[in-house]
């Protein structure tokens, strides 16, 4: 089962990462910035489909985002 705070961990550092806000980062990947915060906060799971908009609103593929979940999990 994936651990949804770990996940929200690695999403405000991706975030971070591009110097973007919740909201910056929710209109750039076309998702309310509820769900950014809610994700982020581990209360809400990542969809399938949030997770590619999301790698589409960072222009990046969606498997660099789930590298990016596990880096530093290892």
């Amino acid at each position: 089962m994936i651990n949804q705070k770990a996940v929200g961990d690695n999403f405000v550092q991706l975030r971070n990462a591009y110097g973007l806000s919740q909201i910056e980062f929710a209109k750039r990947c076309g998702l309310a910035d509820s769900e950014i915060i809610n994700i982020e906060q581990g209360k809400q799971p990542i969809s399938p489909d949030d997770l590619l908009q999301i790698a589409d609103g960072l222009k990046c593929n969606p498997c660099d985002l789930l590298l990016f979940i596990s880096q530093d999990k290892k």
